[in-house]
């Protein structure tokens, strides 16, 4: 039975992650699997104990490098992954530990000879990659690249952060990748139609021809949309599976949604796009008008909030194209953050290359004629939360000397349940007690479960409803302990190095503020663009390790922290609301989340700072 377990949840996981290889260490797949799991009904105590589980069952480097090859390491960038060795915010291994010497492997984990080969075919074969000019010229924000000229196949080279961002000139259109089917079946609309019959929204809603049949974003999506809009949201529908055989992307269904609109419509004419939304908003009131029951914003997958947001972000990054490549500049295509995909739009080796959180992707055509990537993060708006994790990750890798400590989540969640019960016993009248016997009991020996110790808290808090004093000051002192855990937190995110590291590590992973500053991708976050341009606008700099240098955490009047960019002489800038709470308060649930949420603050400055740089 474990094994069909783990079959069954693997071939799932698999299927959500976008190269379909689950890394256990890669935090948005571990983001994919608690999804899964929830898909799959399992209770919230085992997904908990289990992510843990797999949190903490990493593999190890049995056998040490030579010095040599450790410095040699160093000096490339590599860390231990688990499995080998590869670049900090990659997710995926470049080298592997060979009886003590680094051996490159390819993006299978098998060893390769290294090669300088000078051609190289994309997915699907579309493309060949020209002979580069190997002089090159020192450009700003770590970009090199050589000449060319309009009339020319000769592409620059593009490196950012040791990045090779270089594409090879074509057309995507022309490729199989964007030619593919929704569905691998050639039955695959009957089988839509029959799964769909319960789900289905009257009447059925038809593209434009002109936007279905429109070359420069892959083919399937026009039809996909389709299938989204003629659906009703629910936890059937609720991932990509549902509408495609073939792997898509992660998250809610409605977000994907929203990232195909701006995706295709980017890709679109004033024109083709104006009668693509429009198609979109009188089809959603008639949905509406025939469905009075769905007329709840998230009964629908496709709503008039996700139309709206995808008017805003396609108006940033349009405005931020057309000033950041100039006047005449040609979107030659767009695709989705799917490896065959990007690969079409001509960048090699997507494992290694791809942006470090980008949703979509255009393929620029420069007045000049060359060709480059342009990498974009999607946010419905300013509403985001750039960091979902838990303390957890503070003292087991950032500062492994804080196990045991008050700032332990284990160790407070202990303290908790240990207060829970002596609680109990002191509060409780005997009666009560001798109900609540097998939980108290199992919860005083450590082997009690999450329910057990929350039936204990609700017959004190019972209590303290009645007017049992004793049962008032305990909930007090429980609010002042947890109080404490979160500025005992707060001081070692300001005095602790290794915490400070690991926090700037965080936003770095979560929050793409290296990447935007490198111009690796930037971001449309609504009606606004997070890039180079804006970052200097708001920090006064784009330089991550000047930025880094300056946050800071600090409490607001009502103790609530935030972080904070502040350099001398210039007006602070609140980046972020922090929320530190803990998942089963009270009652010893050992999970701390912690949580970054942009703060209001930063929105209004971006907001400012967009309406600034383009005008």
């Amino acid at each position: 039975m474990k094994n069909l377990f783990l079959d069954d949840l693997i071939k799932d996981w698999a299927w959500r992650v976008n190269d379909g290889c689950p890394d256990p260490k890669n935090r948005d797949h571990l983001g994919i699997l608690e999804a899964t799991l929830r898909d799959l009904k399992y209770n919230e105590e085992f997904i908990l104990e289990y992510l843990q589980q797999l949190r903490e069952d990493g593999e190890h480097d049995t056998e040490a490098l030579d010095d040599k090859e450790k410095e040699k390491a160093e000096k490339m960038g590599l860390v231990w992954k688990g499995k080998g060795y590869g670049k900090e915010k990659d997710d995926f291994i470049t080298h592997k530990n060979d009886s003590g010497k680094l051996v490159a492997v390819d993006s299978d984990g098998e060893s390769e000879e290294e090669t300088n080969s000078q051609t190289l075919s994309a997915k699907d074969g579309d493309y060949e990659r020209k002979d580069f000019d190997s002089e090159k010229t020192n450009k700003p924000d770590g970009e090199t690249n050589t000449d060319s000229s309009k009339d020319s196949n000769t592409q620059p080279k593009i490196e950012i952060s040791g990045i090779d961002k270089t594409i090879l000139k074509g057309n995507p259109s022309e490729t199989a990748e964007f030619n593919k089917e929704l569905d691998t079946s050639p039955t695959g609309d009957v089988d839509f139609a029959n799964k769909n019959k319960t789900n289905s929204i009257p009447p059925p809603y038809k593209l434009p021809e002109s936007i279905a049949n429109n070359p420069k974003f892959p083919k399937r999506y026009a039809k996909a949309l389709e299938r989204m809009m003629n659906t009703q949201a629910n936890k059937e529908t609720s991932n990509w599976k549902y509408f495609s055989d073939l792997p898509g992307g992660a998250g809610r269904i409605s977000a994907q949604a929203g990232e195909l609109m701006t995706m295709v419509g980017s890709a679109m004419t004033d024109e083709e796009f104006e009668e693509f939304m429009t198609s979109l908003e009188q089809h959603e009131r008639l949905q509406i008008e025939n469905n009075p029951k769905l007329k709840k914003e998230g009964t629908r997958i496709i709503t008039k909030s996700w139309i709206t947001a995808t008017r805003k972000s396609r108006k940033a990054i349009l405005d931020r194209v057309k000033k950041q490549y100039g006047e005449g500049v040609e979107i030659a295509g767009s695709s989705w953050d799917a490896e065959g995909e990007v690969e079409a739009m001509g960048l090699s080796d997507y494992k290694k290359n791809k942006g470090f959180s980008t949703d979509m992707y255009l393929k620029i055509r420069k007045p000049n004629g060359e060709e480059v990537l342009d990498e974009i993060s999607l946010k419905k708006d300013k509403n985001i939360n750039f960091i979902n994790s838990g303390l957890g990750d503070m003292v087991n890798d950032w500062d492994p000397e804080l196990l045991g400590t008050l700032t332990d989540p284990k160790e407070y969640s202990k303290n908790e349940r240990s207060r829970l019960v002596s609680a109990a016993k002191a509060i409780l009248t005997p009666k009560a007690q001798a109900e609540l016997e097998s939980q108290i009991n199992s919860t005083e020996s450590g082997k009690g479960s999450r329910s057990k110790s929350k039936a204990i808290l609700k017959a004190i808090k019972k209590e303290a409803e009645d007017g049992n004093k004793a049962a008032i000051k305990y909930l007090k002192d429980d609010d002042i302990a947890h109080r404490k855990m979160q500025e005992d937190v707060i001081e070692q995110f300001n005095t602790n190095p290794k915490v400070r590291e690991g926090l700037i590590k965080n936003i770095k992973e979560e929050f793409p503020l290296k990447a935007v500053s490198e111009g690796e991708e930037t971001m449309a976050i609504g009606d606004m663009s997070l890039d180079k341009e804006t970052m200097k606008q708001i920090f006064g700099t784009s330089d991550f390790d000047t930025l880094k240098e300056n946050l800071s955490v600090k409490k607001s009047d009502d103790g609530e922290p935030y972080l904070v960019y502040k350099i001398k002489g210039e007006e602070p800038v609140r980046v972020a609301n922090i929320v530190i709470r803990q998942d089963g308060r009270g009652y010893g649930g050992g999970s701390i989340k912690f949580e970054m949420r942009l703060h209001p603050d930063l929105a209004k400055e971006l907001d400012i700072a967009t309406k600034e740089v383009y005008k």
